[in-house]
């Protein structure tokens, strides 16, 4: 991810799957943005034996839409 918030969004979507997620590396990138590239952005962390079901519930977050129901 680009930005904490990014990050923050899909770790909160994996742990109401069930998922144990970590972020790292925000306060690197946030303290340094123009280094982002060097850091390799902020991570999402998950263990391997988490990994397809984090794959799984991302697949189903990028499926999601993004408008809003009610609205349209």
């Amino acid at each position: 991810c680009n930005f904490a918030h990014e990050a923050h969004l899909l770790r909160a979507h994996l742990e109401t799957a069930g998922v144990v997620a970590h972020v790292a590396d925000e306060h690197m990138v946030s303290m340094n943005p123009f280094m982002s590239g060097v850091f390799g952005g902020v991570k999402v962390l998950v263990s391997s034996e988490d990994r397809v079901r984090a794959e799984e519930a991302l697949a189903e977050f990028d499926a999601e839409p993004s408008r809003c129901e009610r609205c349209g």
